[in-house]
């Protein structure tokens, strides 16, 4: 089995089941986020709507990043002493759920481009100083997005929508 097969699967998995979760979202939710706790920690945290809309780029457009080394998803940065711009979020659950799947067919068309000799061969480094086979980026970006998977559902969960480890693992919905 190589590279592209194994990412296939990962990513029909992955995305299949953030969609079954992006279901359960409601779009009256869209600006909430789990409560600062008393001491003021954890403030950094991203609305629903923001975490929707960064799974919706979470993957392909990564993947396509490594493969043609254009950066610009991530936009340029704040100028010295400049706060960063703030991140943007999904204006719908259907609008993020268009996106993903839209990011979805990136991810697969970028891979199956790619091949399996370049992304065994080819060496790239990420902006964050990582470097690894191109089918190892492509994996971490897979595992990104199921990461941000496993934050929506707490959210979920935080709002008090009935899932449980069925609906992480794509078992519902």
């Amino acid at each position: 089995m190589g590279w592209t097969e194994i990412l296939e699967r990962e990513i029909a998995y992955t995305y299949g089941a953030t969609d079954s979760l992006m279901k359960l979202v409601d779009d009256d939710k869209l600006d909430w986020k789990p409560p600062v706790p008393n001491d003021g920690a954890g403030t950094g945290w991203m609305t629903t709507g923001q975490l929707l809309r960064h799974i919706t780029d979470a993957c392909g457009a990564c993947c396509k990043a490594f493969a043609t080394n254009d950066w610009s998803i991530m936009g340029a940065p704040p100028a010295e002493g400049e706060e960063p711009a703030p991140m943007p979020s999904s204006a719908s659950v259907q609008e993020a759920r268009d996106a993903l799947a839209k990011d979805k067919d990136l991810a697969l068309a970028t891979v199956r481009a790619a091949g399996d000799a370049r992304m065994d061969d080819e060496k790239v480094t990420a902006p964050w100083g990582i470097e690894g086979k191109l089918g190892e980026q492509f994996l971490d970006m897979v595992k990104h997005l199921g990461q941000h998977k496993g934050q929506l559902f707490y959210y979920l969960k935080m709002q008090g929508k009935p899932v449980h480890t069925g609906h992480l693992w794509g078992m519902e919905g």
